[in-house]
């Protein structure tokens, strides 16, 4: 449905996986599975039997740009939250405009029939964001609370799922409420709301701003370190295509849980959200599944070989200081809640796949590249 397609990383999965319990719902949601999961430690897997081939792991060349934070960072940054503080008041008496909020119902059919991912009800879309293929909005534009339209539209040529690209499809489209965004004002009430320590001025703000902003600078630069290592390893390394069942297994779950989670926060099944967000039909889903399963097994297993080479080891002690450094992120109130309904074990292989890929980048040769 969207115009824009997406990839589906296996970095990303595996963050997205630990991070993802955000809520209390999700968290309940994944807690029998996950721990089940749990019981299963990647890291006891021995590498040597399938690792045929480890390239030089010492010296690797790698390259990533750094971002410089400036003043128009800050202001951006600040002007983005400031977006994000909009308060949404329902509007009466008049049409849709450029910029409102509208609560929809909406259908897709193609030849007739719905197709999956084109159908949702209670969807508020921001007229104007482009998240929907061209027409879409515009053709939303002039309508009135209560109205329902037929939209005949067209598929872009080089939508990602074959069976609608290019495909001209309609959409029946009811208007249930129009709302306006009002952006509240930079001020020092404001920013006392925001209810950030020791942040309770304007000014106090935007240094609070600059210092967050370079610190993900410096985290990203760093992952992006992490990446191209990894990136520069592989090439130069073989694993056996006959790997562990369980191991396949293992990433495979990993990856599917948190495309599972990320649709049922949007209240939506997986078929339609893949179908909606990453323009692929079950068929082209579960094949890519399957592709980064097994790339992230291969990579898995690369690193459990360096582990072992390197002594490299993550060891109950570190384990606790992680969850009790993060157990809130991962939205439990206790470490001892976490450790009891969450995945310590899941935690322990994501904490010693970074030490490697820090191993890496620190025995690594480091080029940084220019900034644009």
């Amino acid at each position: 449905m969207k115009r824009k397609t997406a990839i589906i990383l296996i970095a990303a999965m595996m963050t997205g996986l630990l991070a993802g319990c955000t809520n209390e719902d999700s968290k309940q949601e994944n807690t029998t599975s996950e721990t089940a999961e749990a019981a299963f430690n990647v890291n006891e897997i021995d590498a040597q039997q399938y690792v045929t081939k480890l390239g030089e792991y010492k010296g690797l060349a790698i390259s990533a740009s750094k971002q410089e934070v400036t003043d128009d960072d800050v202001e951006n940054a600040i002007q983005y939250m400031l977006t994000n503080s909009q308060e949404t008041v329902e509007v009466t008496g008049r049409a849709v405009q450029e910029g409102d909020v509208v609560n929809i119902d909406f259908e897709g059919k193609k030849d007739g029939v719905a197709f999956d991912g084109g159908t949702a009800q209670g969807y508020d879309l921001t007229i104007g964001s482009g998240q929907f293929i061209d027409g879409f909005e515009d053709g939303l534009v002039g309508l009135n609370v209560g109205d329902t339209v037929d939209l005949d539209l067209t598929f872009p040529e080089n939508y990602q799922n074959s069976d609608l690209a290019g495909a001209p499809v309609v959409f029946t489209v009811t208007i249930n409420k129009i709302s306006e965004l009002k952006t509240p004002e930079l001020n020092d009430e404001f920013v006392k709301g925001l209810g950030i320590e020791g942040c309770t001025t304007v000014d106090e703000f935007r240094k609070e701003t600059r210092n967050r902003l370079e610190k993900s600078a410096q985290d990203t630069y760093h992952s992006s370190l992490q990446t191209a290592a990894m990136d520069a390893l592989m090439p130069n390394c073989e694993v056996k295509e006959d790997v562990p069942a369980e191991l396949l297994d293992y990433y495979r779950n990993m990856i599917t849980t948190n495309i599972d989670n990320n649709a049922a926060s949007y209240g939506m099944s997986t078929t339609d959200f893949v179908s909606l967000y990453y323009g692929m039909d079950e068929t082209q889903y579960n094949e890519q599944i399957e592709t980064s399963a097994k790339e992230s097994v291969n990579q898995a297993l690369i690193c459990m070989m360096i582990a072992q080479k390197e002594n490299l080891t993550v060891d109950d002690q570190e384990l606790d200081k992680a969850i009790e450094e993060n157990y809130a992120s991962f939205g439990y109130t206790s470490a001892e809640e976490y450790k009891e309904n969450g995945t310590p074990e899941d935690y322990r292989n994501y904490l010693m796949t970074v030490k490697v890929l820090d191993f890496l980048v620190e025995n690594a040769t480091v080029t940084e590249q220019a900034t644009e």
